[in-house]
């Protein structure tokens, strides 16, 4: 059973997550920001996720430390082949929008799936949709948090 805390992913947002996954038939997953949601998902997906603080990150997370520039220090070889769904859900703050540059290369030609967290938060959506083309498959809003599903695909 999932059980959220108030930084997870909410119930709600799982199963329209879930429910997307299952009619898109989405297998690959690459996650920016683990907890809760990651353990559900590893357990029924292949799963690549970073985080960078071990008191809460999943069990199946990657620990990296953040750059500089705030963005997980994903090393070479931590990310390899295609993934069909991206969950951008950490770190904490304006510097998310630093994935795509990492995620460009790795979405497929037909394109993938974006779960946004906190999406009304910084420029996050405004960064995506100077990189790729996005079609808005789910926007969600409860309470103070915002989140928002978009199909994408590289731009030409």
């Amino acid at each position: 059973m999932y059980k959220p805390t108030a930084w997870s992913i909410s119930t709600y947002a799982m199963v329209v997550l879930l429910k997307i996954i299952e009619d898109a038939n989405l297998t690959r997953i690459l996650e920016f920001g683990s907890g809760r949601s990651t353990d559900l998902l590893a357990y029924l997906f292949e799963i690549t996720s970073f985080d960078d603080n071990p008191k809460y990150a999943s069990k199946h997370a990657l620990i990296r430390p953040l750059r500089k520039d705030g963005f997980y220090n994903v090393k070479e070889g931590d990310i390899t082949g295609e993934y069909d769904l991206i969950i951008l859900d950490g770190p904490n703050g304006p510097h998310r929008g630093l994935a795509y540059d990492i995620i460009e290369p790795h979405i497929p030609e037909h394109g993938a799936v974006i779960f946004i967290d906190d999406s009304e938060q910084f420029d996050f959506v405004q960064k995506i949709l100077n990189k790729f083309v996005c079609s808005m498959i789910f926007v969600g809003k409860e309470k103070h948090k915002e989140y928002m599903i978009l199909q994408i695909r590289r731009k030409n």
